[in-house]
């Protein structure tokens, strides 16, 4: 799972205890070999080992497809941004199947790209190298953020996995996300029983209206208007908040009350109305 990097240029001398860096510089003995020498302050010129000149990496490709082969998971190893974010494969945990992403590190949530697939893909499972990183990474995306080191651990021997808190985690967000989606059904049923509350307001003063255009037509000559209500009287009448009643009316579904409400401006309009006039299930005398 580790792979050689360049050697280092510079060591901490472990001879005198003082903690001094060194800078590595190549020499050539007789036989033209270069040795590596670093020069201590206090021990002064010394010959480095080969072991301290070394430096690995972790080959995410590798390290990712040895560790999850030992999960139920269906390993599909394949660098989706610069190799800053990886997809693992997909896992069915809790009923649908969930995508499994790899970010490393925190240059993950620098990338506009990752960010970008993240943000498409927010019920994907996103995983990290360390805690401290999950907690970094969590507060930038959408997704569930686990970390390698909570599921993964090397007991001297062998490897051994822990992927319970992660399969909860997600049982847990679908069912929260479920619950989410009932809750804002009956918004939904709210929004429409206001619509129809607003509407029968409206059916009754078109009723009074028309009622008190034609008595004043007959008992003074000409038909009057009888005041329209405010969206704020209608909100007493009806026992919503001004609010419920202004999005009712701004709603693009309810053409039929705004039409109403205009209808209740024009005298001609409220006497010429061709519209059903139901009030509490009683259908108005012409």
């Amino acid at each position: 799972m580790v792979v050689p990097r360049s050697d280092v240029g510079s060591v901490d001398c472990v001879s005198c205890g003082a903690g001094h860096r060194c800078d590595v510089t190549y020499i050539c003995n007789e036989k033209g070999h270069s040795i590596p020498m670093a020069f201590c302050p206090e021990c002064g010129l010394y010959q480095v080992s080969e072991f301290e000149l070394k430096r690995w990496q972790i080959c995410t490709r590798s390290a990712l497809q040895t560790l999850f082969d030992l999960t139920d998971v269906r390993v599909e190893i394949e660098p989706l941004d610069d190799e800053v974010l990886w997809r693992i494969g997909k896992a069915s945990w809790g009923g649908p199947v969930h995508d499994l992403l790899f970010a490393v590190g925190p240059a993950a949530i620098r990338s506009s790209r990752a960010m970008d697939y993240l943000s498409r893909y927010p019920k994907s499972a996103l995983f990290v190298a360390s805690e401290r990183t999950a907690e970094r990474v969590a507060v930038k995306v959408s997704n569930r953020v686990f970390s390698l080191e909570s599921v993964f651990d090397f007991d001297g021997e062998r490897i051994r996995v822990n992927l319970e808190s992660v399969k909860q985690s997600l049982i847990d967000n679908r069912v929260f996300s479920k619950a989410a989606e009932k809750e804002r059904r009956p918004r939904r049923s709210s929004r429409l029983e206001a619509t129809a509350k607003i509407k029968d307001e409206l059916i009754s003063h078109l009723i009074d209206a028309r009622d008190h255009a034609v008595s004043t037509r007959y008992s003074e000559g000409e038909a009057k208007l009888l005041d329209r209500p405010t969206q704020k009287d209608i909100a007493k009448l009806t026992g919503l908040t001004t609010t419920s009643v202004n999005r009712c009316f701004t709603d693009p579904a309810n053409h039929e009350i705004r039409h109403i409400y205009e209808v209740l401006d024009d005298v001609e309009k409220i006497v010429t109305y061709s519209g059903s006039l139901r009030r509490d299930g009683i259908t108005a005398a012409d």
